[in-house]
């Protein structure tokens, strides 16, 4: 019994040592680059929203599942005066495979720069954001109906409990963020922007700390203090917060 025990071991071993190899090296031998155009042209198709990743995208495997991108644009469909719906200048971010196994989320990164969001309304009504959300053509128009819950209908709550143990996020950041609000029924525009946003110590099980600032409409707003714990039953836990808004 030892000598099949110790063989499967070494199996085991052998399959874990090759497949880490493999996460390390995967990405070395996959040419992200090449599919570039038919990523482009599959969401462009799905969508009607036309998609641009000019700049590198690169993709890592172990320790941390990443990816990262520069120079996305995101463009209108058609029927809207502005020639993007999003733009990102760089995003990053890294989420370590192992410690999910237990229930565990452990996020190096989470970085976001200089994005810019326009939500448009064109003069007969439509929302730009409205493509993403609204069924695709044709979808039935018989939905099936849902029966509320008898927990539903009598108010009382439910458990909402997160599918995870723990969660820590090392870097959490958006910087030089900016939304442009522009409705062609009012002839209006609103913008927010030089939006930056810090998040330390996320977590469960203590408060998150938060550091912002943006100009909307040209005038200075910041935010400092914490918020949470927000609790693994997020909406249920009382969240405790002390927040500064600076006007």
């Amino acid at each position: 019994m030892k000598k099949p025990l110790k063989y499967a071991l070494i199996s085991i071993g052998s399959v874990l040592v090759l497949g880490s190899v493999a996460l390390v090296t995967l990405p070395f031998f996959i040419n992200v680059e090449k599919y570039k155009p038919e990523i482009e042209k599959l969401v462009t198709e799905q969508t009607g929203y036309p998609l641009s990743l000019g700049g590198d995208v690169s993709l890592s495997f172990f320790p941390w599942a990443g990816i990262a991108f520069e120079d996305l644009t995101l463009g209108n469909p058609e029927g809207f005066t502005q020639g993007s719906f999003i733009k990102v200048k760089r995003f990053k971010t890294g989420l370590k495979l192992l410690p999910l196994l237990g229930g565990n989320v452990e996020i190096s990164t989470f970085v976001v720069e200089e994005p810019e969001i326009v939500l448009e309304r064109s003069k007969d009504g439509r929302w730009n954001w409205e493509g993403l959300t609204n069924k695709t053509e044709g979808e039935s128009g018989n939905e099936e109906v849902v029966q509320p819950t008898p927990q539903e209908t009598t108010g009382e709550s439910t458990d909402t409990a997160l599918p995870i143990k723990s969660i820590a996020v090392g870097e959490f950041s958006i910087t030089d963020g900016k939304v442009l609000l522009v409705d062609n029924q009012m002839n209006s525009k609103r913008e927010l922007s030089d939006f930056s946003l810090l998040l330390t110590d996320i977590s469960f099980d203590k408060p998150i700390g938060i550091t912002s600032s943006w100009f909307f409409d040209g005038k200075p707003f910041t935010i400092n203090g914490e918020l949470g714990p927000v609790g693994k039953k997020p909406g249920v836990t009382l969240l405790l917060s002390s927040l500064t808004l600076v006007l």
